[in-house]
C-alpha cells in the first residue's frame, strides 16, 4: 500500500471515529438520542407529572425520559392519556414530540373542583400520578336568614360560599356583619365550610337592639384577598319580655286609678305575649328567605 493510500485511510477512519462519537455524545449524558418510529415496542421507559391546580387554570403533563436504558427519547410519539375523578372520565390520543428527553401534554382547562387520576400509556407501558383542582377564589356569598329577630337576642344564619364554577369554598377570612343602625354586631378571623361550602353562624353577644328595619352587610375576604359582599334586610322587633317590661313599667301609673284597670291590663299583657309569640314562631317558620351576592359591588359601611 502506498503512503498516499495509507494517509488517505487513516484520514477515513478518524473521520468516521470523530462523526460516531460526536453521533454518541450528542445525548445527555453520551446517550443516544432515537425517534420514536426507531424504537421497538418497550425497549424504552418514561415518566410522567402534573401539578396541582386552581379551578380555571389549565392542567399540564409533563413526560420525561425515565433514563433506565441506552435511549434519550426525541422526537415524535404517540400516548394514550386518560384523565379520571370517579364520575368523570376522558380518554384521548394525544400526539407530542420529546426534546431531548422532555415534552409536555397541554390538556386544557379543569373548571370543577375535585382529585382526579392522570394516567399516560404509551407503548405498552403506562405511569400515573394524581392532579388536585382547589376551588377558585369565593364568587358567590349566599346568606339564609329570618326575616324579624328579635331586639337584644341571639340568632342564626347560615352562609355558603361558592366560585365563580360554582366550586363550594372552604374556608373564607375576616368575616364580619355591619348594621347600618347599631355597627358591627357580628366578626370572626376565619371560618371552615363544609363540604357544600355551607356554616351555621350563631350571632350573640352584639346583636341588634335598635328596634326598626335593618340594613345587614355580610363580608368576606377569600385566600388571595378577594372581598365579597352580600346584604339582608331584616326587621328587628322589641321582644315579648321587654314588651313585658315596658308594660309594666306603666302599672306604676295606672295603679293610681284603680284595681280594676290594673287587673285589665295584665289581662291584656298576657294577652299580648301570646299573641307575639305565636306570631314569631310563624314568622320564623315560613318567613325564612336566602339572600346572595354574585359579583355585587357594595361599599362595605364602616370599611375603606
Amino acid at each position: 500500500m502506498k503512503f498516499g493510500d495509507l494517509a488517505r485511510l487513516s484520514i477515513s477512519i478518524f473521520i468516521a471515529f470523530v462523526v460516531i462519537n460526536g453521533a454518541v455524545s450528542s445525548g445527555a449524558g453520551g446517550r443516544i438520542f432515537s425517534s420514536g418510529d426507531d424504537i421497538l415496542e418497550g425497549t424504552y421507559s418514561f415518566d410522567m407529572s402534573v401539578d396541582d391546580i386552581t379551578a380555571g387554570e389549565e392542567a399540564i403533563i409533563e413526560i420525561t425520559d425515565a433514563k433506565h436504558n441506552g435511549y434519550l427519547l426525541d422526537g415524535d410519539f404517540k400516548a394514550n392519556v386518560t384523565i379520571n375523578n370517579g364520575a368523570y372520565t376522558n380518554e384521548f390520543t394525544e400526539n407530542f414530540t420529546f426534546d431531548e428527553g422532555r415534552s409536555v401534554i397541554e390538556y386544557g382547562v379543569l373548571t370543577a373542583s375535585d382529585v382526579y387520576t392522570v394516567v399516560v400509556r404509551m407503548s405498552g407501558d403506562d405511569r400515573s400520578d394524581t392532579l388536585t383542582v382547589f376551588p377558585a377564589e369565593p364568587d358567590i356569598l349566599k346568606i339564609d336568614i329570618c326575616d324579624e329577630i328579635n331586639a337584644g337576642n341571639g340568632f342564626e344564619i347560615t352562609i355558603q360560599a361558592k366560585d365563580e364554577y360554582d366550586n363550594p369554598v372552604q374556608t373564607l377570612k375576616d368575616f364580619t356583619i355591619y348594621s347600618d343602625l347599631d355597627g358591627l354586631i357580628y366578626r370572626s378571623d376565619e371560618i371552615i365550610l363544609d363540604e357544600e361550602g355551607k356554616h351555621t353562624v350563631l350571632v350573640d353577644g352584639n346583636e341588634p337592639t335598635t328596634i326598626g328595619e335593618h340594613e345587614l352587610y355580610f363580608r368576606a375576604i377569600g385566600d388571595q384577598g378577594t372581598v365579597i359582599i352580600s346584604s339582608h334586610t331584616v326587621e328587628v322587633k322589641r321582644s315579648w319580655i321587654t314588651l313585658i317590661l315596658y308594660m309594666f313599667g306603666m302599672l306604676g301609673t295606672l295603679s293610681i286609678y284603680g284595681k280594676e284597670l290594673v287587673g285589665i291590663f295584665i289581662l291584656l299583657i298576657f294577652s299580648a305575649m301570646l299573641i307575639y309569640d305565636h306570631k314569631y314562631k310563624i314568622s320564623s317558620q315560613d318567613q325564612k328567605k336566602e339572600s346572595s351576592s354574585k359579583g355585587k359591588k357594595y361599599k362595605h359601611p364602616g370599611v375603606r
